[in-house]
């Protein structure tokens, strides 16, 4: 399983890690459980951390993701920081998942380190900013 995921029980964020190569079924599993973590604990801020990760899903996967999320009545109000890939490997995939998201209401913002990921997650910051 090329993913993580813990609880950061003290700033109420769930916090993903992906490492290694991902692929669609892997993608779709990952967010099925984080999904189901967040309606459980009632959590509405995630951390995505992608430094160590390789996308390796079509293009069409990702547009379906926000599909998935409405379909499960998923928050608009949830905030997602995600790291980018630190070798910039696919890094295309990464800002049309932002893109497809943003566009049908959801707060995705990407980051290319941990620390201003983290800053704009605890600030109140709208997605544009």
């Amino acid at each position: 399983m090329p993913w993580t995921t813990r609880h950061a029980e003290d700033n109420q964020v769930l916090v993903m890690g992906y490492h290694g190569t991902i692929t669609s079924e892997e993608l779709e599993a990952a967010n099925y459980h984080a999904m189901g973590l967040l309606m459980e604990r009632k959590i509405d801020k995630v951390m995505v951390d992608c430094s160590a990760a390789r996308a390796e899903m079509p293009i069409l996967d990702v547009y379906k993701l926000p599909d998935l999320y409405m379909a499960e009545d998923m928050s608009r109000m949830i905030r997602v920081a995600m790291i980018l890939p630190k070798d910039g490997y696919k890094r295309e995939v990464y800002e049309f998942y932002e893109d497809v998201c943003r566009n049908r209401g959801f707060q995705v913002r990407l980051f290319d380190d941990g620390d201003a990921a983290w800053a704009w997650l605890e600030s109140d910051a709208s997605v544009s900013q």
